[in-house]
């Protein structure tokens, strides 16, 4: 239960880090041009902070538990992580193609590839780090 309380602390930060870069850099260039009224000024905290929490939750449970159960397999982490990380944008940004009038496919695109870079370079670092305090093994 601690690994899986370390491996979601961990994944955490990782995913955290690497999304403000993304949102702070991509909002003014991408997202507000093309949402243009749809997007708040200031984002809605409490769901912000409960999509981390699901989506996290979502990345442990499904892809990173599995491998500190089963041993590390570099590839599979990154196949799981980064399907994960489709699935899970591809389902928001394709339901927001299919019912916001004016949504944009090149956001869609772009949208879901940032999903799931996003979601695989947080399974292989946050597995990498868990192997570096010695938390995982290797298969």
């Amino acid at each position: 239960m601690l690994r899986i309380l370390l491996a979601y602390g961990i994944a955490a930060l990782v995913m955290l880090a690497l999304d403000v870069v993304w949102l702070t850099t991509m909002v003014g260039m991408l997202y507000a041009p093309i949402m243009g009224d749809l997007m708040r000024p200031k984002p809605d905290m409490v769901a912000a902070v409960a999509f981390y929490v699901l989506y996290i939750f979502g990345l442990v449970w499904l892809v990173i538990r599995p491998a500190l159960v089963h041993g590390v397999r570099w590839g599979s982490v990154a196949m799981a992580s980064g399907l994960f990380g489709l699935v899970a944008y591809g389902t928001y940004d394709l339901t927001a193609q299919a019912v916001i009038v004016g949504w944009s496919w090149k956001l869609t695109v772009i949208d879901m590839i940032w999903g799931t870079f996003l979601t695989m370079t947080t399974g292989l670092c946050t597995v990498f780090l868990l192997k570096v305090m010695g938390q995982a093994k290797s298969a």
